[in-house]
């Protein structure tokens, strides 16, 4: 009954969030997400998509398999199960399912690589390397998502990552060595500096993700603060370059950012469309004030990637 559903949905979402890692949903390019059909826990219930929810059965942990680097597993918020090829198959229109974690086969590994359309990611099982897709292109509520074979733009094997945080939840965007991104000094213009700082339950250290309304793929991170957003600044392609904040209302590339997954748990990296590069903490280092800048993304580099954390309703 839908009492039921409501506290099921809601326990759920506490308990990921008691972990202090965010999932995410994972979106076709039609628009649709990527489910536990009809929210079943059995050991082989299919895997659909289904017109974006916000439920638990919608959202997933990319969990990194260290011992086979570059690949991850995914696994149901909601059933804690694993998403796998059905009976390890390797051929076209095979089966996503779900699965208890009883021993881990190349069924289970997932890899997300770029594909041919920037924001967007093929998910490639190791069996037989082929992808994860919504079949036959479908945009009907429960329509499967099985293994073919990748064919070049195509909108059924395209995924974006989208961290699953609330509307208007303000986020902290915390490094591995525990300090978060702010505004410096907090200033409300155009081309304020954006630095590493100890973190502080102020709006200059909380975030909005807003997907972006006309390109699919892509976020805007919006200063709870000022409203401006995080911005690779005078779009430079260059290594190093300063990351500021920027009018919202500017339509460039510079301030659309998508995010990827990385080497460890809720962390993500995070991509802009016009340079291709990451968000980083200049040099690893820890001191206040450290710039943030973009740079050629390096798998394994926790200066790249970044813990997406609830803020406190609250100041203190």
């Amino acid at each position: 009954n839908k009492v039921a559903r409501f506290f099921t949905s809601h326990l759920c979402y506490l308990a990921s969030m008691s972990t202090g890692y965010i999932p995410c949903y994972l979106i076709n390019e039609n628009g649709k997400c990527m489910h536990v059909h009809g929210g079943l826990d059995a050991n082989g219930s299919s895997i659909t998509i289904w017109e974006k929810k916000d439920n638990p059965g919608f959202h997933w942990h990319l969990i990194p398999d260290n011992k086979d680097k570059g690949y991850h597993l995914i696994s149901s918020v909601l059933t804690e199960k694993l998403l796998r090829v059905e009976d390890e198959k390797a051929g076209n229109g095979a089966k996503i399912v779900q699965w208890v974690d009883s021993g881990i086969s190349n069924a289970f590994k997932m890899m997300f690589i770029d594909s041919d359309k920037k924001g967007l990611w093929n998910i490639v099982n190791k069996v037989g390397g082929k992808c994860l897709h919504n079949h036959a292109v479908k945009d009907d509520n429960g329509n499967p998502v099985t293994l073919w074979e990748e064919t070049p733009n195509n909108p059924a094997f395209n995924w974006s990552i989208a961290p699953a945080v609330k509307p208007l939840e303000k986020v902290f965007l915390v490094n591995p060595n525990g300090k978060a991104i702010s505004i410096k000094g907090g200033e409300n213009k155009n081309g304020a500096a954006v630095v590493l700082a100890t973190k502080k339950n102020t709006d200059a250290f909380k975030w909005f993700i807003v997907p972006h309304e006309m390109d699919k793929g892509y976020f805007r991170i919006e200063s709870a603060h000022t409203g401006k957003v995080l911005h690779n600044h005078g779009g430079s392609g260059a290594n190093g370059n300063p990351m500021t904040t920027w009018d919202k209302t500017d339509p460039g590339s510079a301030l659309k950012v998508r995010f990827g997954p990385t080497h460890r748990m809720g962390h993500y990296a995070i991509f802009f469309k016009d340079s291709g590069k990451v968000v980083s903490n200049t040099g690893g280092k820890t001191d206040n004030d450290n710039p943030i800048t973009q740079w050629e993304y390096k798998p394994e580099n926790d200066a790249m990637i970044w813990k997406i954390e609830i803020a406190p309703r609250w100041h203190t």
